[in-house]
């Protein structure tokens, strides 16, 4: 799953997720955002789309760094 498909979730086009899916996307949703932190601050793109998406998968900071670990 890419940033395309990231945003299509975001937006609402992309709500119905299996099960065996979700975790997949909530994985690939924490890559996002580390991804989209890692740029430079004039580049950065879509910061209302990560509190969407912490949102929308009840993400906190500890399960972002938890990933870290894995």
């Amino acid at each position: 799953m890419g940033l395309k498909t990231l945003k299509d979730l975001a937006e609402g086009r992309y709500m119905y997720v299996g099960m065996v899916q979700l975790r997949h996307v909530r994985e690939e949703a924490i890559k996002w955002i580390k991804w989209r932190r890692s740029l430079p601050f004039e580049q950065e793109p879509c910061g209302h789309v990560e509190e969407w998406i912490k949102h929308f998968f009840n993400l906190k900071e500890a399960d972002i760094k938890e990933e870290d670990l894995k």
